[in-house]
């Protein structure tokens, strides 16, 4: 039951992230990306374009990593650990872009 719960959670936060993100490419005289393996990937300013193609990656990323653990039979505190660090890295992420002024922009 955790999963039909957290992936989905997961996978809209993960949008929120996404864009926020949006938001910082049509703002990048205000804003920058810092988070180093997204600026190593695509820079400090990425465009809407990849912006959208690195967010749909990593939720197609997380969504396979749960369906094989899942598939897997891995036991329950795996998938929790596996769901709560996933959300929770997410929720500060939205949040730390909050407090710094990112809003969202599709």
């Amino acid at each position: 039951m955790l999963d039909a719960l957290a992936e989905p959670t997961y996978q809209i936060v993960s949008a929120v992230d996404v864009g926020q993100s949006l938001y910082l490419s049509k703002h990048c005289d205000h804003y920058h990306e810092s988070v180093p393996i997204t600026v190593h990937a695509l820079g400090r300013c990425p465009s809407p374009l990849q912006t959208v193609a690195w967010g749909a990656g990593r939720g197609v990323l997380h969504y396979s990593i749960t369906w094989a653990l899942t598939r897997a039979d891995a036991p329950t505190w795996v998938m929790a650990t596996w769901q709560i660090v996933s959300i929770g890295s997410e929720v500060d992420t939205v949040s730390r872009n909050y407090r710094i002024g990112l809003r969202i922009s599709f």
